[in-house]
């Protein structure tokens, strides 16, 4: 009976050290489940910081191409306001010339006419 008991002893602690063996190894495979987790939680962290970093950018950017389009917008105005102003000063100039070459043209009529 002492032998029998002796066995079954045996046999629940051999049990037991295989639930130890089992317990163990599933703890270790939770620890690295848990280390794997929160290496992907950094790398989602540092993906969506990336992400934020990157929008802003593309705002920023967005920002100076539309203030740029809009000094373009402005030179091209004022380049056709100048234009404009020196047609009309051109047209201008070219009345006092004719305006003075009939001026000129009358007084040398009257210095003729005086000799």
């Amino acid at each position: 009976a002492e032998q029998l008991e002796a066995e079954r002893h045996a046999a629940v602690l051999a049990e037991l050290d295989e639930h130890k063996k089992s317990e163990q190894s599933l703890q270790q495979r939770l620890d690295d489940w848990e280390g794997n987790h929160r290496c992907f939680q950094q790398e989602l962290e540092q993906s969506l910081a990336s992400r934020v970093a990157l929008e802003e950018s593309l705002r920023v950017t967005e920002s100076s191409l539309h203030d740029r389009q809009s000094d373009i917008e402005k030179l091209e105005t004022l380049h056709t306001e100048l234009r404009g102003g020196q047609k009309s000063d051109i047209h201008e100039l070219s009345v006092q010339v004719s305006t003075l070459q009939a001026d000129l043209d009358q007084q040398q009529a009257l210095r003729r006419d005086a000799q």
